[in-house]
């Protein structure tokens, strides 16, 4: 699905438990926008909930940490690019919301931020 149509936009998947507080912020902040996005916070693997997210077809998905959590960014997956699948990138909360938001209102096939 692009983006702009898509059931699945965003995963958003924590590190550890003691960042959950930081993962419902950040979905709150995004719902507000009206994007689509769902947490994992059960007890599976991260590696396998990362899976899990890929399996489902989300566009992004969103790894949080400590790190994260500090720097108030996000850590991205893209789905449709092959070449970040192992190594995401770091974006500043904001940015990631205002380009998410900008991608979702162009229309564009293309899941590119």
């Amino acid at each position: 699905w692009p983006f702009w149509l898509s059931p699945r936009q965003v995963m958003i998947i924590p590190v550890r438990p003691s960042v959950d507080d930081y993962v419902k912020e950040v979905q709150r902040l995004f719902r507000a926008q009206k994007l689509n996005v769902d947490i994992d916070l059960g007890s599976n693997t991260m590696p396998k909930k990362i899976l899990n997210a890929q399996l489902a077809g989300y566009n992004f998905t969103f790894v949080l940490g400590d790190t994260e959590k500090e720097s108030r960014s996000v850590n991205i997956r893209n789905r449709d690019d092959q070449s970040k699948q192992k190594r995401e990138e770091v974006v500043a909360l904001d940015v990631a919301l205002e380009k998410l938001c900008k991608l979702r209102d162009s229309r564009e096939i293309e899941n590119k931020m």
